[in-house]
């Protein structure tokens, strides 16, 4: 297995990629790049959290999530109120909906609701911790949640439970995955792509993501946060899996360059991103949405651009004068 120093290097900038896409997949881009960025984007991040589980560690990786989570929060409610001139009851209404866990349609978070995903994580690990003794477990403890989310689905129970149950049911396959990349035989397959040439490995990219984009295609929009996996769920989970080890296999080419700090940076920030780039979109949106055809393109990419810029200031500003937001200690 990898040696782990400080930090995994192809885990870091795969996480940078996908916090990238899941900015890019909220800004108003063509429905077939939308199809193929939905298809995997929340996938990868459950996929390489599962990689990093550690039992021992569940405590202190809920507490850090949940500061994350009510931190983040409140700071967007609270701009996204003052901003919107709503009245100090909207404020009230959306801290309870953050209480139960800013699930879709009826908990939403109003001015973060990618935030839902800190909720559906926490779930899936507890869920994890619960079923990590069970020899073998991993499998069969995929095939109930899967079975049990479709259930509650089907009787239109999804909606009204909240701490977003249901997306990580349907999520937690990933997760098991995750960790099984660490475990006897799937680790030596893992490893040999690791350990192969630039060659092999672009071109296991370029099959993987050819595959996700049919895939995706077929499948139509998937999003999870409304547990929408499209038409079919086996093609749900064949352009989930296809498509993060896609990212995860290109991070590890872009990992022998030198000068790939930035993306390493985003992965290490992931959470921080995904909590207020919506806000700032929400504000962004009035200047860029104006613009229509060839111009409209061009202004995705400036509001793109824009996004991620106000976000690393923003992520900056957190990490030196106010880690405590995020579960972190100031660094003397």
């Amino acid at each position: 297995m990898e040696k782990v120093k400080n930090r995994i290097d192809w885990a870091d900038i795969s996480k940078g990629i996908g916090i990238l896409l899941v900015v890019f997949a909220h800004l108003q881009i063509p429905g077939v790049v939308l199809k193929f960025v939905f298809s995997f984007h929340m996938p990868l991040f459950v996929l390489i959290s599962g990689y990093f589980f550690r039992p021992e560690k569940l405590s202190a990786n809920i507490k850090k999530l949940l500061c994350c989570y009510f931190s983040l929060g409140l700071i967007t409610s609270l701009i996204y109120m003052f901003y919107n001139k709503y009245s100090i009851l909207w404020f009230f209404k959306n801290l309870v909906r953050m209480l139960l866990g800013g699930s879709a349609t009826h908990y939403r978070i109003g001015a973060a609701p990618a935030l839902w995903f800190i909720t559906a994580l926490i779930v899936i690990e507890l869920i994890a911790y619960l079923t990590d003794k069970i020899p073998y477990s991993l499998i069969p403890v995929s095939v109930i949640c899967i079975a049990a989310a479709m259930i509650l689905i089907r009787f239109d129970f999804s909606d009204y439970i909240p701490f977003n149950i249901v997306p990580a049911l349907f999520l937690f396959p990933f997760y098991s995955a995750g960790i099984l990349l660490k475990k006897n035989k799937v680790s030596d397959v893992f490893n040999k792509i690791q350990n192969s040439g630039f060659i092999i490995k672009f071109v296991i990219c370029i099959i993987l993501a050819a595959a996700t984009f049919i895939i995706s295609h077929y499948n139509n929009l998937v999003n999870i946060f409304r547990c929408d996996y499209g038409n079919s769920i086996i093609l749900y989970y064949l352009a989930g899996f296809a498509g993060s080890f896609m990212i995860i296999i290109f991070s590890m080419i872009l990992s022998k360059l030198k000068t790939i700090n930035l993306l390493k940076w985003f992965g290490k920030n992931t959470v921080v991103i995904m909590g207020i780039h919506q806000l700032l979109i929400l504000v962004a949106d009035a200047y860029f949405s104006t613009f229509s055809g060839y111009k409209h393109y061009i202004a995705i990419i400036a509001e793109f651009f824009l996004i991620m810029l106000l976000s690393s200031l923003i992520t900056v500003i957190i990490n030196k004068f106010a880690p405590f937001l995020l579960g972190k200690q100031i660094k003397s």
